[in-house]
């Protein structure tokens, strides 16, 4: 008769071999004891197999945080397992790495080598485990700072070995692979280098790019709206104008973490600008996602007033004999910086004069010009022009007819206002004399000149005619 016998050989065995001795007995007397008993020799040979798994332990992997992996090792059997030890080969990217671990025992002894071994990646981590028993697990966990320009996936791969056999080498390494998210806070401060300018004069803004991370900032791009009161002068050579002609865009391939560029822009406030207040406003943006935008944007206010320095001058002849016309000019100019609004330019015409005419021309346009009869003058000439642009001129010509017996001299002055103001009005007035040159004083000449001689002549013969007479009597 054949007995079959199962058993399982204790998990921790390591003796190397198993006897086991089986009897027979009977109460009828064996004429034969010695082969009542058997034995038999079994090799044991332990076998486990440990199963690595490894996982990343933080919510995602952003370049310049930390990152967290949690390793597994777990003792599938059938044996206990001696020696064990995990090895984790870490990543280029990484550094500041550190690893701490628990198993049955307590604590874990983990070691992590110098980066800068040749042999190393990031720094190697290895973890001593020891003895783990069948469905025993040790856990370590693995963390290091990811380089704030990492970019593409993250592949981490941790490798088990044991003193004991294991049949499924299969489980012995687990690879966790990531795609890492970079994460830019992004900021932009503009400031300007006066809080009010004239228009017409110059305004220059500077705009501060800054990174605060965690992660490199790629293919940045600062976009400033151009308002229509400002004429761009100069920029950043980083900086080019946009095809519309209507922004300024400003790019940097790479901004570190903390790092800081700064970008000027000058512009020209329009002469012709009737803002009280200009806003500039610029963006910042970028490849990576901000986490924080709020600070992406930021608005300049400066206050705008005006100035324009008018001046007029006044020509016309040296003298003019009465009974004739006379002829001035008045030209009126604006040096800026700003254009001149609402300008009346005057001339009280001195006594003597009639028929006076009018007429003025500006840049764009005529000006509007009227004779009005003022008091102790032969009329007051009034033109009024509504603006006049910077390096711009108007022109005035009066002309009048100079009353015959009119003596002495034409004195008269011509002044321009505006509403603009004004930072010097030492020009704003013009005056010229004209002297009065009397008809008996005037050199004999052309027609005059014949008559006079005609009638001498006539006198003469006249005088020789009574002479020839009066001698023809007397004899």
């Amino acid at each position: 008769r054949t007995i079959t016998v199962e058993t399982t050989v204790d998990a921790g065995y390591t003796e190397g071999s198993i006897e086991n001795t089986a009897t027979v007995s009977s109460t009828t007397p064996d004429p034969n004891a010695d082969n009542n008993f058997g034995t038999a020799s079994v090799s044991v040979t332990p076998a486990a197999d440990i199963a690595v798994e490894k996982v990343l332990a933080s919510e995602e992997a952003v370049p310049g945080e930390t990152v967290t992996y949690t390793v597994t090792a777990t003792n599938n059997g059938p044996s206990d397992a001696a020696g064990v030890v995990v090895t984790d080969a870490l990543p280029a990217g990484l550094s500041d790495v550190s690893a701490s671990g628990t198993g049955p025992a307590g604590d874990l002894t983990c070691s992590v080598a110098d980066p800068a071994d040749p042999a190393a990646s990031s720094g190697d981590v290895s973890c001593t485990v020891g003895a783990l028993a069948v469905g025993q697990a040790a856990t370590i966990t693995v963390s290091g700072t990811l380089d704030p320009a990492f970019t593409g996936s993250l592949s981490n791969t941790a490798t088990s070995s044991a003193d004991t056999t294991d049949p499924n080498e299969d489980n012995n390494t687990s690879t966790a692979t990531t795609d890492v998210k970079p994460k830019a806070d992004l900021s932009l401060t503009k400031t300007a280098d006066q809080t009010e300018v004239v228009a017409g004069e110059l305004v220059t803004y500077t705009l501060t790019a800054t990174n605060s991370g965690p992660s490199t900032a790629t293919n940045v791009v600062l976009a400033e709206e151009i308002p229509r009161d400002l004429e761009l002068e100069s920029h950043d050579d980083r900086c080019s104008l946009a095809p519309s002609g209507e922004s300024l865009i400003c790019e940097l391939e790479t901004l570190s973490v903390n790092q800081s560029e700064e970008f000027t822009v000058t512009y020209r406030v329009q002469s012709l600008s009737t803002a009280d207040v200009i806003s500039n406003s610029a963006a910042i943006s970028s490849q990576v996602n901000d986490p924080t935008a709020d600070n992406n944007a930021s608005t300049v206010d400066i206050a705008v007033t005006t100035q324009a320095d008018v001046s007029i001058t006044k020509s016309g002849a040296k003298s003019v004999v009465p009974g004739k016309s006379i002829s001035w000019t008045l030209d009126v100019s604006n040096t800026g910086p700003s254009a001149a609004r609402d300008l009346v330019i005057s001339d009280v015409l001195p006594t003597g004069l009639k028929d006076i005419e009018v007429t003025g021309t500006a840049p764009t346009g005529s000006a509007n010009c009227v004779v009005k009869p003022k008091e102790n003058s032969s009329g007051q000439v009034t033109c009024s022009l509504a603006v006049l642009d910077v390096n711009t001129d108007a022109t005035v010509t009066i002309t009048a007819l100079v009353k015959p017996g009119l003596t002495g001299e034409l004195t008269n002055s011509a002044t321009v206002q505006a509403s603009t103001p004004d930072p010097d009005d030492s020009n704003n007035a013009s005056t010229v004399a004209t002297a009065l040159i009397p008809t008996d004083t005037l050199p004999v000449t052309g027609v005059n000149a014949v008559s006079q001689m005609i009638s001498a002549f006539a006198l003469l013969t006249v005088g020789i005619l009574l002479v020839l007479t009066r001698r023809r009597k007397l004899t």
